[in-house]
């Protein structure tokens, strides 16, 4: 297990050394491949489930826009591959939001009550809730619909397939609809009958990461191998109910515990590393001073979403999410640590275009 200390930075921050230091920084491993030259890809999150309130952090300045979105309650958000709109889902529409001014552009009349996904070719948009539909983000349009009631799908890194936890019967599957070849659906079988809550394929879509429920706070991290039809790689997380994404370059998957510390006991361990090729998995725990007061306290792992190039995970704190971890991937430790007390980080998210 790897221990650091996060340091704690104001919201306002401008983090303008560290941009320098990733932009002209001496490369000393002229063996090994040269650092990803970072971007400012901006992270999104909501104050609240209930607020009108949204803010926008640049990765690379650490400057914070904000702005407001009157609606309902927010049940999901999401941004587009190039990051130039924010789809934002609230419980009687998903609205279109330009990243660049922060204006809307159109009401969509479905509600993503289990979630927004878009596709990593920018094309299409997968609105999920009572029934999946598919909408074309050119024109808006829905070119197709099932009545299955589809749970946090994610596309294939090319666009072409949505995945998301499938029916039950006759076998705990994977739901599997082939985008670009006439909207054919199939289930792919999975061993054992334990509900999969989030599913996620590998860059090659060989491999199936699966996380499933387990009850007690107990979950299972699965890996499925779809080639072999055979389960490779098992791993009891004790807490369960986390979150995970799979890194552009297909090296790691990382993994949060709970959902809420509230659900059951603290876990071990703020994320988790599964290396792929290794199949191992490693765990990581990170500390900072709980914003501002002099107390330091370990970051308990929530949401999480990573940019584009793989370079920053940014991690929500699921005490009361009052703390944003920005951990660099590419070093092995803490970038950064935000503190809101009083506003939270809920539905964070990130475009997922390379």
């Amino acid at each position: 297990m790897h221990i650091a200390k996060g340091l704690l930075f104001g919201v306002v921050a401008t983090g303008f050394g560290l941009a320098l230091s990733w932009a002209f920084g001496c490369h000393d491993k002229p063996t090994q491949p040269r650092p990803v030259t970072p971007r400012d890809y901006a992270l999104y999150w909501a104050k609240n489930v209930d607020d009108s309130t949204f803010y926008a952090y640049h990765t690379l300045t650490g400057e914070i826009d904000s702005f407001n979105m009157p609606g309902t309650r927010i049940y999901d958000m999401n941004v587009s591959a190039d990051g130039d709109r924010v789809y934002v889902s609230y419980s009687d529409k998903t609205k279109v939001v330009g990243a660049r001014d922060f204006t809307p552009i159109v009401d969509l009349p479905y509600s993503g009550w289990y979630g927004v996904a878009i596709s990593p070719d920018n094309r299409f948009i997968a609105i999920q809730s009572g029934h999946l539909r598919i909408v074309r983000a050119q024109d808006y349009s829905v070119v197709y619909e099932d009545s299955l009631s589809v749970y946090r799908g994610v596309f294939s890194a090319d666009g072409h397939r949505l995945y998301a936890p499938g029916p039950t019967s006759p076998c705990r599957s994977v739901y599997c609809l082939d985008l670009y070849d006439g909207f054919k659906t199939k289930y792919i079988c999975v061993p054992d009958s334990y509900q999969i809550s989030r599913v996620a394929p590998s860059l090659d879509e060989r491999y199936l990461f699966m996380l499933r429920d387990l009850g007690n706070c107990s979950m299972f991290f699965d890996v499925f191998d779809a080639t072999r039809d055979s389960l490779v790689f098992r791993d009891l997380m004790m807490p369960g109910c986390g979150d995970m994404t799979v890194s552009p370059d297909n090296q790691y998957v990382y993994l949060t515990g709970p959902g809420s510390i509230l659900i059951g006991p603290p876990p071990a361990y703020t994320f988790a590393r599964f290396a792929v090729d290794d199949a191992k998995i490693d765990s990581l725990v990170y500390w900072s001073t709980y914003c501002g007061l002099d107390v330091l306290t370990g970051i308990v792992g929530s949401d999480l979403t990573l940019t584009p190039d793989g370079r920053i995970l940014a991690i929500v704190d699921g005490l009361v999410r009052n703390r944003l971890l920005l951990y660099d991937t590419q070093l092995g430790d803490t970038m950064r640590v935000l503190c809101r007390l009083g506003a939270g980080y809920w539905h964070l998210t990130c475009q997922n275009g390379r």
